[in-house]
């Protein structure tokens, strides 16, 4: 998808197939091509577990309301697979309702929807590679409420001896700012720039460079909170 200005959208675990040492993505129905000046988009696509933060709650607010609206019962069995789901919608702002004093329904009706499409697919990416890498639960991790957890689990990368590099690059890829998450072409200009600088040699990390890189990493990213203290390593 490099250089093509293709977006996949529904990245996750069954769309990435592994064959003889190669990867390959699968299913392309939510695929597009968007020009750079269409890049930013008003509409959720792909499955709720790995969305992007913005569409992850314009999906939880479109649950909500469909769960508030009254349907018949036959309707209610299709809301049980919504992680199956693949929605390609926008989120359409409900119509104020001079009755309806609830706080929640006004945080709903005030959020708006955009994303920029190709670092939404980065952010996607980012959780299916923090699975694979600490064999976690991701469950909601796109969601606000859980960003502490996510940064604990990135945290971990640390101690399972993934070298700095590659902790960097799924910090910026799992970053909540879409501002500061890059897209696929910055993401490959970084990692082939900080795998030079970073990892230099082939040997192990010394406990003093992990403990250098952890502490110049926590500066960067914000990460003090999800690594213990120098101290408890020095034995």
């Amino acid at each position: 998808l490099l250089g093509k200005q293709m977006a996949h959208r529904d990245f996750k675990p069954e769309n990435i197939l592994i064959t003889k040492q190669r990867f390959k993505l699968a299913d392309f129905g939510l695929a597009k091509v968007f020009k750079e000046t269409e890049r930013n988009i008003e509409t959720f696509a792909g499955s709720r577990l790995y969305i992007s933060p913005p569409q992850r709650l314009a999906f939880d607010i479109e649950e909500r309301r469909n769960s508030d609206d009254l349907k018949p019962p036959q309707n209610k069995k299709d809301n049980k697979n919504k992680n199956d789901k693949k929605p390609t919608k926008k989120l359409h702002r409900k119509p104020n309702h001079p009755n309806n004093d609830s706080s929640s329904s006004s945080d709903d009706d005030d959020f708006t929807l955009i994303h920029d499409v190709f670092k939404s697919d980065v952010f996607s990416l980012g959780l299916i590679i923090l699975e694979a890498a600490t064999l976690c639960d991701i469950f909601d991790l796109n969601k606000k409420q859980q960003k502490p957890k996510l940064e604990q689990l990135i945290g971990s990368l640390w101690f399972l001896g993934y070298e700095a590099w590659f902790v960097k690059c799924l910090t910026m890829m799992l970053e909540f700012n879409e501002e500061k998450r890059p897209d696929f072409l910055a993401l490959k200009a970084i990692i082939e720039s900080d795998r030079q600088i970073l990892s230099g040699s082939s040997q192990p990390m010394t406990l003093e460079q992990m403990c250098r890189l952890r502490t110049w990493e926590a500066e960067q990213r914000g990460l003090e909170k999800c690594l213990p203290n120098d101290h408890e390593n020095t034995e």
